[in-house]
């Protein structure tokens, strides 16, 4: 079992300017981290503003995720991973709770980068 740091880099399916960029671990190309750093870039009403964040298993399956953002940011959100290798044009759901009512929105992975050449 081999693991290897990656950069994965996500696009929202619906406006690609809207990305997210995150920093894991991965074994035999299947996720394998607890936590995962990541900067999420997203149109704030007025621009696009980038939120640091951190991705925390939920269940130790590697799939789903939730989220903790910085600046104080009070959103819920979870991100959902398939159980299988990652690849390119793979899809990622985010689900993000906003009162009682989620909202779903779909990446798509555009780059998988070793970080360790």
């Amino acid at each position: 079992m081999t693991k290897t740091a990656v950069q994965i880099d996500l696009v929202w399916t619906e406006d690609e300017s809207q990305a997210i960029c995150i920093y894991a671990i991965q074994s035999n190309a299947k996720l394998a981290s607890e936590k995962m750093h990541c900067h999420l870039i997203e149109w704030n009403g007025e621009e696009n503003e980038i939120y640091p964040g951190l991705l925390i298993d939920e269940d130790g399956t590697h799939c789903k995720y939730s989220a903790e953002w910085g600046y104080n940011n009070q959103r819920i959100d979870f991100f959902y991973f398939l159980d299988q290798p990652l690849a390119v044009g793979q899809l990622v759901t985010r689900t993000q709770i906003l009162s009682s009512t989620p909202e779903s929105f779909t990446y798509r992975i555009t780059s998988i980068m070793s970080l360790l050449t």
